[in-house]
Protein backbone atom coordinates (compact mmCIF):
# COMPACT_ATOMS: atom_id res chain seq x y z
CA UNK A 1 0.00 0.00 0.00
CA UNK A 2 3.12 2.26 0.74
CA UNK A 3 4.23 1.69 -3.12
CA UNK A 4 0.71 3.03 -4.57
CA UNK A 5 0.43 6.02 -2.30
CA UNK A 6 4.40 6.44 -3.03
CA UNK A 7 3.77 6.49 -7.27
CA UNK A 8 0.41 8.26 -7.15
CA UNK A 9 1.54 11.29 -4.53
CA UNK A 10 5.18 11.13 -7.67
CA UNK A 11 2.31 11.52 -10.27
CA UNK A 12 0.89 14.56 -8.25
CA UNK A 13 4.66 15.78 -7.42
CA UNK A 14 5.12 15.80 -11.13
CA UNK A 15 2.27 17.64 -12.56
CA UNK A 16 3.10 20.23 -10.13
CA UNK A 17 6.39 20.96 -10.56
CA UNK A 18 6.54 20.16 -14.45
CA UNK A 19 2.69 20.90 -15.26
CA UNK A 20 3.18 21.11 -19.65
CA UNK A 21 5.22 17.13 -19.08
CA UNK A 22 1.93 15.80 -20.72
CA UNK A 23 -1.04 17.19 -22.43
CA UNK A 24 -4.12 16.13 -20.34
CA UNK A 25 -5.38 14.55 -23.82
CA UNK A 26 -2.02 12.02 -23.68
CA UNK A 27 -2.25 11.77 -20.08
CA UNK A 28 -5.96 10.39 -20.43
CA UNK A 29 -4.28 8.22 -23.07
CA UNK A 30 -1.60 6.78 -21.67
CA UNK A 31 -3.69 6.21 -18.09
CA UNK A 32 -6.43 4.28 -20.52
CA UNK A 33 -3.60 1.44 -22.08
CA UNK A 34 -2.04 1.26 -18.68
CA UNK A 35 -4.87 0.28 -16.77
CA UNK A 36 -6.58 -1.77 -19.34
CA UNK A 37 -3.09 -3.58 -19.97
CA UNK A 38 -2.26 -4.48 -16.36
CA UNK A 39 -4.80 -7.25 -16.17
CA UNK A 40 -4.42 -8.73 -19.18
CA UNK A 41 -0.70 -9.02 -18.37
CA UNK A 42 -1.09 -10.06 -15.09
CA UNK A 43 -3.16 -12.79 -16.37
CA UNK A 44 -1.04 -14.32 -18.75
CA UNK A 45 2.10 -13.43 -16.85
CA UNK A 46 1.01 -14.96 -13.41
CA UNK A 47 3.11 -18.44 -13.25
CA UNK A 48 6.38 -16.44 -15.04
CA UNK A 49 8.46 -15.35 -11.72
CA UNK A 50 10.81 -13.40 -13.53
CA UNK A 51 7.98 -11.17 -16.17
CA UNK A 52 6.34 -10.27 -12.90
CA UNK A 53 7.65 -6.92 -12.90
CA UNK A 54 6.13 -6.05 -15.97
CA UNK A 55 2.81 -6.21 -14.19
CA UNK A 56 4.13 -4.45 -11.47
CA UNK A 57 5.74 -1.81 -13.54
CA UNK A 58 2.50 -1.32 -15.75
CA UNK A 59 0.40 -0.96 -12.79
CA UNK A 60 2.21 1.69 -10.81
CA UNK A 61 2.78 3.54 -14.05
CA UNK A 62 -1.33 4.03 -13.82
CA UNK A 63 -1.45 4.41 -10.51
CA UNK A 64 1.30 7.70 -11.11
CA UNK A 65 0.05 8.43 -14.44
CA UNK A 66 -3.36 8.89 -12.26
CA UNK A 67 -1.91 11.14 -9.87
CA UNK A 68 -0.75 13.40 -12.61
CA UNK A 69 -4.07 13.41 -14.24
CA UNK A 70 -5.73 14.36 -11.04
CA UNK A 71 -3.40 17.39 -10.26
CA UNK A 72 -4.53 18.38 -14.11
CA UNK A 73 -8.41 17.83 -13.88
CA UNK A 74 -8.68 19.58 -10.47
CA UNK A 75 -5.87 22.60 -10.73
CA UNK A 76 -7.91 25.37 -12.62
CA UNK A 77 -4.59 27.14 -13.26
CA UNK A 78 -4.03 24.74 -16.28
CA UNK A 79 -6.98 25.63 -18.17
CA UNK A 80 -5.68 27.58 -21.04
CA UNK A 81 -8.26 30.32 -20.09
CA UNK A 82 -6.79 31.06 -16.67
CA UNK A 83 -5.48 34.21 -16.07
CA UNK A 84 -2.17 32.79 -14.80
CA UNK A 85 -1.66 31.46 -18.76
CA UNK A 86 -1.63 34.91 -20.42
CA UNK A 87 1.49 35.27 -22.50
CA UNK A 88 1.54 39.18 -21.80
CA UNK A 89 2.53 41.53 -18.28
CA UNK A 90 -0.88 42.09 -17.15
CA UNK A 91 -1.37 45.42 -16.11
CA UNK A 92 -5.20 45.18 -14.75
CA UNK A 93 -7.72 43.40 -14.53
CA UNK A 94 -11.57 43.99 -14.21
CA UNK A 95 -13.53 41.35 -11.60
CA UNK A 96 -17.04 40.41 -11.11
CA UNK A 97 -18.23 39.65 -7.85
CA UNK A 98 -20.24 36.23 -8.41
CA UNK A 99 -20.67 35.07 -4.11
CA UNK A 100 -21.57 37.62 -1.33
CA UNK A 101 -18.21 38.69 0.22
CA UNK A 102 -17.65 36.26 3.88
CA UNK A 103 -16.18 37.37 7.02
CA UNK A 104 -13.46 34.29 8.03
CA UNK A 105 -12.02 34.58 12.06
CA UNK A 106 -8.88 36.69 10.70
CA UNK A 107 -9.93 37.61 6.89
CA UNK A 108 -12.27 38.36 4.25
CA UNK A 109 -13.28 36.10 1.76
CA UNK A 110 -14.91 37.37 -1.77
CA UNK A 111 -14.99 34.94 -4.98
CA UNK A 112 -15.38 36.71 -8.17
CA UNK A 113 -14.81 36.06 -11.83
CA UNK A 114 -11.94 37.94 -14.62
CA UNK A 115 -13.97 39.34 -16.61
CA UNK A 116 -11.31 41.44 -18.76
CA UNK A 117 -8.02 42.30 -18.77
CA UNK A 118 -5.59 45.15 -19.55
CA UNK A 119 -2.36 44.13 -20.61
CA UNK A 120 0.29 46.69 -22.95
CA UNK A 121 -2.25 45.60 -26.10
CA UNK A 122 -5.26 47.14 -24.54
CA UNK A 123 -8.42 45.30 -22.90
Amino acid sequence: MVRIAAFFAAGVLLCIFWPGLLSEHCTIILFTVFSLSYFPVRFFLRFSRSLKLTSGFIGLSAVAIAGYLTVLLRDESHAPDHLLQQKDRVEAYQVKVIAPAEEKSKSWKCVGQVQSILTNEGW
